[in-house]
């Protein structure tokens, strides 16, 4: 009989640990997300889709915890504390359905940055060709050697003179033609690696994030449901 009073005085003991430390993770997580929303910049989808991100990969210390919050039920709870764990229950539920939410707020965000860097990427494109046809034009326009060292000190930024030239104009010219025809294929293949790069890492985030969400929501409701005993006036 004593060895099992002891070991219940042991457990309560335990429960006590327990419970200190899921308060003590709850007030960290909170301090956490504070940190997160300072300073706030909420009409930048960039900022709202990290945001969502870290929410997402912070989430394992809060539902924790909760656990170690609820765990053991209402024994050994000073009368001070049910009202604080019936709260605790609510904004489990509440918190919850914040994580459903942010699935589609997510995913209009992944669409907006998606189609964000498309638009980063054809300006980059439009202006290199620009410059690839400014140059072209210029080209068409050398007629001395003098011309094309002019043209030259713009293209490779550094002074070339007429005398460096030591080929025929008509060569130079073709072999910088072949150059920006080589330089116009380059930034259509970067552009392409560029949208492919970050299209992945953009989905594979989202799809994460997402899941992790879902995962996150469905624990959190659950968590709620089986605490119906912190919510029961005794």
């Amino acid at each position: 009989m004593n060895q099992l009073w002891k070991s219940r005085t042991g457990l309560l003991t335990s429960l006590d640990v327990a419970h200190l430390v899921g308060y003590a993770l709850l007030i960290l997580a909170v301090f956490d997300v504070i940190a997160l929303l300072i300073p706030p910049d909420f009409g930048n989808p960039g900022w709202q889709f990290n945001l969502f991100g870290q929410l997402i990969e912070r989430i394992p210390v809060p539902i924790i915890g909760l656990a170690l919050v609820f765990v053991g039920g209402q024994d050994k709870r000073p009368s001070w504390e049910l009202p604080l764990l019936s709260l605790t229950s609510w904004l489990t539920l509440i918190i919850g359905i914040m994580y459903f939410l942010m699935i589609p707020w997510a995913s209009l965000n992944t669409l907006r940055l998606y189609r964000q860097a498309n638009n980063q990427i054809n300006a980059q494109i439009e202006q290199g060709k620009a410059q690839i046809e400014e140059v072209r034009s210029s080209l068409g326009q050398v007629n001395t050697d003098e011309d094309m060292a002019r043209l030259l000190s713009q293209v490779v930024n550094q002074t070339v003179t007429p005398e460096d030239l030591t080929e025929p104009i008509s060569s130079v010219k073709e072999t910088l033609q072949t150059s920006l025809a080589e330089g116009e294929a380059t930034l259509q293949t970067q552009a392409a690696e560029a949208r492919s790069q970050g299209r992945l890492e953009l989905f594979k985030n989202a799809i994460k994030w997402n899941l992790g969400a879902l995962v996150s929501g469905a624990i959190l409701v659950l968590m709620w449901k089986s605490t119906d005993w912190a919510r029961t006036k005794a």
